[in-house]
């Protein structure tokens, strides 16, 4: 029997992307357990033991990252005093970094790290590189989820085809291409606004006050809809207002099921600045949406091959509306749109979990 210890910085991790394939690693036989900052709701529904490990998302706080390695290092003690194994699924960088850290030569131990975007792009050379540069040693098995991140890990100095695999992200989970339009059907006298949807956490790295800038610049007759909060929430408002667009732009806050605002959507607007596999975009294509965004690692995994409205290298409102207008007055094939998205299906990505685990666990010591 082998102890899985799912890592995460935050629970948020846990509880958006890695439930299902936690109930998975269960299936195969695996005792879970949980370690992040707080406690996951999902860990809870599946009733799966939970350490709680307060790691900090700042790579400056060493206090903290000292007090989350000791008492990581503890729970590893603790799992391991019996002789088992203990398999580390280790997701988010500081938490990855300070698990490696804290294993002891004694641990009986495999650590595979999912990568859900390295936080450094192909010949980048910033804190995260070398941080994992040297954490590579400790690393048994990579888990890599766009062509982007296989040329770092390469570059990692993980040239060894054994050491890493991809699979198609952390799986589709939400959207169903048959689902009805939700809401109220429109007038048949009013003449129809198009909407441009976006959907993330309202912060810095997404732009989301460009956005908004773009909005300004859009005919009268758009909506921009945000599913979404976050710390900018109440600073984009008043921008909105200042711009003359406060009818225009519509909040809808945090939205548990963004299903049926794809299903009404025109397009969406995807203005991250850093991905690893955004499954926002790919439930955009999987409801025949076109997509507008950033042309970066895996966006581009999601949209080669399809007509995606990248915006070009200037970043600015002007370039925004531009893509968005384009995207709003030409047709798409919706079918090759979403027949590209079932390729990150959920099934898709538990199979390739599946096998990446299997393939670890196969290679231990008896």
């Amino acid at each position: 029997m082998t102890t899985c210890l799912v890592t995460a910085t935050i629970p948020r991790t846990i509880d958006l992307f890695l439930g299902p394939h936690m109930q998975r690693l269960c299936e195969l036989g695996l005792k879970v357990h949980v370690a992040s900052s707080e406690r996951s709701v999902v860990a809870d529904e599946l009733n799966l033991p939970f350490h709680t490990v307060k790691f900090s998302r700042s790579p400056f706080n060493l206090l903290a990252h000292f007090r989350a390695w000791r008492d990581y290092r503890r729970t590893i003690d603790e799992l391991t005093s019996s002789g088992e194994t203990v398999l580390l699924h280790l997701h988010t960088p500081i938490a990855a970094a300070l698990a490696r850290l804290a294993l002891r030569r004694s641990h009986p131990a495999k650590v595979l790290y999912m990568a859900h975007g390295f936080h450094f792009l192909p010949g980048e050379r910033n804190l995260y590189y070398w941080i994992e540069r040297l954490m590579a040693r400790f690393t048994d098995l990579y888990v890599l989820i766009n062509d982007a991140d296989v040329i770092s890990a390469r570059e990692l100095g993980q040239n060894n085809p054994e050491r890493w695999v991809k699979i198609p992200g952390v799986g589709l989970q939400r959207v169903k291409s048959d689902r009805l339009t939700a809401g109220k059907p429109a007038s048949a006298t009013a003449p129809r606004r198009k909407k441009v949807l976006v959907v993330g956490i309202l912060e810095k790295r997404k732009h989301p006050e460009l956005a908004i800038q773009a909005a300004a610049l859009l005919p009268d007759d758009v909506d921009m809809i945000f599913c979404g909060d976050g710390p900018m929430e109440a600073e984009l408002g008043q921008l909105a207002k200042s711009l003359g667009r406060e009818l225009q732009v519509k909040f809808e806050g945090w939205t548990e099921d963004v299903g049926p605002y794809f299903e009404q959507a025109d397009c969406l607007l995807f203005l991250s600045e850093r991905e690893g596999l955004p499954m926002t975009v790919a439930e955009a294509m999987a409801s025949g949406l076109s997509v507008v965004a950033f042309d970066i690692r895996g966006v581009r995994d999601l949209l080669h091959g399809l007509n995606g409205w990248h915006i070009p290298e200037a970043r600015t409102a002007e370039a925004v509306a531009i893509a968005v207008r384009a995207a709003l007055d030409t047709p798409i094939d919706k079918e090759a749109y979403r027949y590209k998205a079932s390729q990150f299906s959920l099934e898709a990505s538990l199979a390739a979990h599946d096998a990446a685990v299997q393939r670890l666990l196969q290679n231990q010591p008896a």
